[in-house]
């Protein structure tokens, strides 16, 4: 009996010790330019603290007064319609650059300036960007960003339907864009196909989507109610039609 407790204790005592696992080293998923993603290690990461002196995006938006013709050569033909105006191409008389210019009415002029505050504010690359603005006696206008790919909704009537990629990456696209604006407490309030621009007119799935038309856009906290029933009936949530909603409208 002494001697199998003897040769128990000795093989008990040769088995290895197990120890619990260290602890795992959590992981960061952080969204980059041109949505590309990171993963950085750390489990307490401190976000980098803005420079005080730094210039930000909506510095070097320039609001100009004068006749937008002596920079810009418009071409002939609409491109687009928005909410609050119209939208043709145009290239800048000296760097020959392609922009986008959006004119709106004076009598539109509250939607002008709300467009350029929210616009101003944002700078994703799944939304339009916004580079300076014009004022004259007639109109103001938005020099924005040019896509030369057409909207969404003509891409999916040409093409007859998105294949399982191509769908893909639309989405990934709208809500990269959508996220990012709520984020910054902006509801759009008018999303549907025509107001997601390709890039250019290569393959979708090749392609960026870039939100436009911020025309009914509003400033929104988290829990706040909105009441003014805005944006395109085949589209609107019933929340809206029912005037009463949140940024979830855009969902």
């Amino acid at each position: 009996m002494g001697c199998t407790s003897s040769h128990a204790a000795k093989d008990i005592a040769a088995q290895p010790v197990l120890r619990a696992p260290a602890p795992r080293e959590a992981f960061q998923v952080e969204e980059g330019p041109a949505g590309k993603f990171a993963v950085s290690r750390g489990s307490k990461r401190s976000a980098p603290k803005p420079d005080a002196g730094a210039i930000s995006r909506a510095q070097l938006i320039e609001s100009k007064r004068g006749e937008i013709r002596d920079a810009y050569r418009h071409a002939n033909d609409k491109v687009g319609q928005g909410a609050f105006g119209s939208v043709s191409r145009a290239s800048h008389r000296t760097t020959g650059v392609v922009r986008a210019v959006k004119k709106i009415g004076v009598k539109d002029v509250v939607a002008f300036r709300q467009e350029t505050v929210h616009l101003k504010a944002m700078d994703h690359p799944n939304i339009i960007r916004l580079y300076e603005t014009y004022e004259d006696k007639k109109s103001v206008y938005l020099v924005l960003e040019f896509c030369g790919g057409g909207d969404l909704f003509d891409r999916i009537r040409v093409a007859g339907h998105l294949g399982e990629c191509d769908s893909a990456m639309v989405m990934q696209g709208v809500l990269r864009a959508v996220h990012y604006m709520h984020g910054r407490d902006i509801v759009h309030r008018d999303l549907k196909p025509e107001n997601f621009m390709l890039v250019h007119n290569g393959a979708i799935r090749d392609n960026v989507v870039k939100l436009i038309d911020f025309g009914t856009a509003k400033a929104c906290q988290p829990t706040a109610t909105l009441s003014s029933k805005v944006g395109t009936s085949f589209y609107m949530a019933p929340q809206v039609l029912r005037h009463k909603y949140g940024r979830e409208c855009d969902l």
